[in-house]
């Protein structure tokens, strides 16, 4: 039996900055609830063999997926996929200066024209742009939000949290 997007949900993070993904890694790690050890070695073994995305019981009381990706190349080619599965991401975290490729902001449109429900969340600690510039290139502007580095981890829990029961409920409406 395969899960569906109300099933459960996905989340994006997308930084050129490797150490910057592994911190994500770790706040998103204690973000785990009630799943037992051995059930989450587990997984995390199925992940490291078979480059499946592992999956997380969260707060959410909802499977909670979590991907990486070092660029904006690589975020657009796991948005294309998710939609082809048929599970879209919830919510993307997307840092804006990302050299070489493409910066957040050209990630973003892209990601924009392939999905119009999902939240993106720019996190960055220096943007080349003002904030009505981006919304007047990404629509819909209430589902793009914005984050000042650095971010506490409860304040990327609470994004994550939220962002995903709205997207959620959404997706159930609909």
């Amino acid at each position: 039996m395969t899960m569906s997007s109300a099933d459960r949900a996905r989340v994006l993070v997308v930084d050129d900055d490797l150490g910057v993904i592994a911190s994500y890694r770790y706040v998103f790690e204690r973000f785990i609830s009630r799943m037992p050890r051995q059930q989450q070695h587990q997984m995390d073994l199925e992940h490291e063999l078979f480059g499946s995305a592992p999956v997380v019981e969260t707060r959410l009381e909802t499977p909670l997926e979590f991907d990486y990706a070092d660029s904006g190349t690589a975020a657009l080619r796991k948005v294309q996929i998710a939609l082809q599965q048929g599970l879209p991401h919830s919510v993307i975290f997307l840092d804006m200066r990302m050299p070489p490729g493409p910066n957040g902001l050209m990630t973003a449109e892209a990601i924009r024209r392939l999905d119009r429900q999902v939240h993106i969340v720019f996190v960055t600690g220096y943007s080349d742009y003002e904030s009505d510039d981006i919304h007047d290139r990404i629509r819909p502007p209430e589902r793009l939000h914005y984050m000042q580095k650095p971010v506490k981890p409860d304040t990327l829990r609470w994004t994550v949290s939220n962002l995903t029961k709205l997207w959620m409920a959404e997706q159930q409406a609909s």
